[in-house]
């Protein structure tokens, strides 16, 4: 590979550019039938005449609805959506076996999840994730960088472009965004010959994988500034957000092109319904110039008088569309219909209310998986755990590598829900069976312990806590086995000492 300095960051972009042509087409045109503020790549000054294409905001309801269900489900509110967790194995080798070193791991391995949901939190990364989320549904693609100090911004595909490989790692990522001289990251000197320049530079971020690593330089035109910067994972800087991925293309393609032709049908539809209203509604009347009705007196009439004249010298122009209209109105709500349905509009019934319960969050997340192919979980993937992984490292906190990221919301917590309450129903099945067969044989025939270790593990909380190991279990049976023998025998020696008792006191009466 050329080195950086070899490299013009302004021929990159631009060749770059030339790439992702076709998918900034695809977007601004998905972009004026839903929401035209979210992309377009032509830059608005003042004096320009805003040409909008939709006549309505009904596309913009639908995608909020459904953004905000997605936002809901990948950053639970009031919930913790993800665990810090290492296998038995990898716990027993970070603790050398010692049980009271387990339990003080998985303590601080909680502490953990607990700040870095307060964090998280903190840096109000929701709103952010909002943003991206309607620019991915719209346009496909959106990016997500993590700044200096751990807030999130979020850039369209006109600020920025990607090349990955078929398997989608990202090869090249340049990031270019006009910025005032007075509002340089720190770190970055503004080259000589554009110190006393009044207009707003060119700054480029240059983001390429070289032998296993990602390099970032920037550049202001094509005068290198700032110091080079490597990263392991891309992820710790950057989220790449794709809504459809296709393996052979670098860029995602959006959900509102899956059905941007029925869109533009409904748009068409009520466009229609609304230029033919408002010339159906005008009032023009005739008046027959050889009759009998004076022109001036039926003009000066008032409501309610009479003048001299014959009706039928007056007729109103009138356009009698409402069969047509109705049957483009039934057209149009067809439509309206569809799309409701595609963006889940009143299904779920999520309350509006402060604590949603995990439950409703969990069937939201099938509803999405099941509606949308897969949805919710690709990106979970691409959100949920970069997130993490970047605020562990704002937070100064090292995972040691058999410390795994396991997300607990959404499809994950789902399956773990639907698991336990195949347990529920098998055990009331049992219990039925108990009540004609009697209960001991069942029991019985039951391996408790597992049964009881099944039902932890898909509750979602931590059986080290809960469970005996084999050899507390043990001991504590011993010592159940010594406390009962020690009361047999008490009990066994105040016995003997209650039958003596009457003895001794006759043959002390018979002494005294």
């Amino acid at each position: 590979m050329a080195e950086i300095q070899d490299i013009k960051l302004s021929d990159k972009w631009n060749d770059l550019s030339q790439l992702k042509r076709k998918y900034t087409d695809i977007a601004e045109t998905c972009s004026e039938y839903t929401i035209p503020s979210v992309f377009t790549e032509k830059s608005f000054k003042a004096g320009d005449k805003y040409d909008q294409k939709i006549v309505n905001g009904y596309m913009s309801k639908l995608i909020n609805n459904l953004i905000g269900k997605l936002v809901l489900t990948i950053l639970p509110s009031n919930q913790t959506f993800f665990k810090l967790s290492a296998s038995k194995k990898d716990l027993s080798e970070l603790s050398d076996g010692d049980k009271a070193k387990e339990d003080e791991i998985n303590k601080m391995l909680a502490s953990f999840e607990t700040e870095v949901i307060k964090e998280i939190n903190r840096m109000q990364f929701r709103a952010t994730l909002f943003r991206a989320l309607k620019i991915a549904m719209i346009t496909g693609d959106c990016l997500i960088e993590r700044t200096g100090d751990n807030t999130f911004r979020e850039f369209t595909l006109k600020n920025y472009c990607i090349r990955r490989d078929n398997s989608g790692t990202i090869l090249e990522l340049i990031i270019k965004e006009k910025i005032d001289i007075n509002a340089l990251p720190d770190g970055i000197e503004v080259p000589s010959d554009k110190q006393d320049t009044k207009e707003p530079l060119d700054l480029y971020t240059y983001v390429r994988l070289e032998d296993g690593k990602y390099i970032q330089t920037q550049s202001i035109d094509d005068n290198l500034v700032g110091k080079e910067v490597t990263f392991k994972d891309i992820s710790e800087k950057y989220m790449s957000i794709r809504w459809n991925r296709n393996s052979d293309e670098d860029y995602g393609r959006g959900f509102v092109e899956e059905h941007i032709s029925t869109i533009k049908s409904l748009n068409a539809g009520l466009e229609i319904i609304e230029k033919t209203g408002y010339s159906s509604s005008k009032i023009v009347f005739c008046v027959d110039p050889t009759g009998l009705t004076d022109f001036d007196d039926f003009l000066d009439a008032e409501n309610g008088t009479a003048i001299s004249g014959r009706g039928s010298d007056i007729s109103v122009v009138t356009a009698d569309k409402s069969k047509d209209l109705s049957i483009l109105a039934s057209q149009v709500d067809t439509f309206k219909k569809e799309l409701s349905e595609i963006y889940l509009v009143g299904s779920s019934a999520v309350r509006d209310a402060e604590r949603v319960t995990a439950k409703e969050i969990q069937m939201l997340a099938q509803e999405l998986e099941v509606g949308h192919g897969g949805l919710h979980t690709g990106l979970a993937t691409d959100i949920q755990e970069p997130l993490i992984k970047s605020v562990l490292k704002n937070m100064n906190i090292k995972m040691d590598s058999s410390i795994d990221i396991v997300i607990t919301s959404g499809i994950e917590a789902l399956g773990r829900s639907s698991q336990l309450q195949k347990i529920n129903n098998f055990m009331n099945e049992l219990g039925t069976l108990g009540q004609i067969v009697g209960s001991d044989k069942v029991i019985g025939s039951l391996n408790i312990p597992n049964i009881i270790n099944s039902i932890l593990v898909n509750s979602g909380v931590a059986g080290n806590d809960f469970l005996y190991t084999e050899m507390e279990a043990n001991a504590i049976k011993e010592q159940a086995k010594k406390e009962e023998l020690a009361r047999q025998m008490l009990e066994s020696s105040a016995n003997s000492l209650g039958n003596a008792t009457p003895q001794l006191l006759e043959q002390g009466a018979t002494n005294g």
